[in-house]
């Protein structure tokens, strides 16, 4: 009896493990892509410091042209991080090839077979 409860707990528990690695991509509703845009932003940026600052009409229009001008910042900083990290996987991708190749140069072609079983190019 004490095997199968343990039977089933390994079970239910291999279950949840791997449902825990699952990656589900949910495409972005159309709320989440408008909150992106750095106008929809800024506005409810100024929406919020009006309602709780009492801003007049002046103190609005000014706060929205410095919330819109930081929220496209924001955007170019992102876009260059993400250009940044793809420029640095490529030099790590070509650091990867010269090493690979450089190894394989001084190998014998047994060493060289074993080589390429133990450590296959990604």
């Amino acid at each position: 009896m004490k095997k199968i409860v343990l039977i089933a707990i390994a079970f239910v528990g291999l279950q949840f493990g791997l449902n825990a690695q699952e990656v589900i991509k949910e495409p972005q509703t159309k709320e989440i892509q408008e909150y992106l845009l750095p106008d929809v932003q800024a506005q409810k940026d100024v929406d919020a410091m009006s309602s709780s600052l009492s801003l007049n009409e002046e103190q609005k229009a000014k706060a929205y042209t410095f919330s819109l001008a930081y929220e496209k910042k924001i955007i170019e900083t992102r876009i260059k991080q993400q250009e940044q990290h793809e420029s640095k996987r490529q030099d790590f991708v070509s650091a990867m090839a010269e090493y690979r190749s450089n190894i394989k140069s001084i190998l014998t072609a047994e060493q060289l077979e074993k080589f390429n079983a133990t450590y296959p190019e990604k």
